[in-house]
């Protein structure tokens, strides 16, 4: 070979280095991003309907809430105790329990003592929940976070639509 032609083994070390290099840093990449958290919401007919959500009463629920977590459910029986701002709102179950509920951007304002049904997944609370609320200026204040750090659940609604009479 002539100088300045060819490949020497000097640039096959560096050209294995990196492509090595360039494979650690995509792998690292991949191993440390965190999958998207946006929820999509969709228009149609009532999330009551949504059959893979499972019918719980209120009653049911307050004895047992982490036992639905990671859970879609429809929990019955539940009266609005107030709206904290205008994505959060506290329900108290039957036995007096408070219960957060997350709601979709634009849900319409509840009502204090109004009865209904909420649809969506019981989720954790946990401190990168909360974080990612203050963000986004679902809590807007530091009161509210220490309001919606009580309790180690909530739910993450589709639908609050009032109850039926019964």
């Amino acid at each position: 070979m002539s100088a300045g032609r060819g490949t020497t083994p000097l640039s096959m070390v560096l050209a294995g280095v990196a492509i090595v290099g360039t494979l650690a840093l995509i792998f690292w990449l991949s191993s440390v991003s965190k999958p998207s958290t946006a929820a999509a919401v969709e228009e149609g007919p009532p999330a009551a309907e949504t059959p893979s959500a499972e019918a719980v009463p209120g009653a049911t629920f307050e004895t047992a809430m982490a036992n639905y977590a990671d859970r879609d459910i429809a929990l019955s029986g539940v009266r609005v105790e107030q709206q904290m701002s205008p994505e959060l709102a506290w329900v108290a179950l039957p036995g007096g329990t408070l219960f957060l509920v997350k709601l979709a951007p634009g849900s319409p304002a509840l009502t204090a003592g109004q009865n209904v049904t909420i649809v969506g997944r019981v989720m954790e609370k946990t401190d990168a929940v909360l974080e990612s609320w203050q963000q986004s200026g679902t809590l807007q204040d530091a009161g509210q976070r220490q309001q919606a750090e009580f309790g180690t659940h909530f739910i993450e609604a589709r639908s609050v639509t009032p109850a039926q009479a019964g």
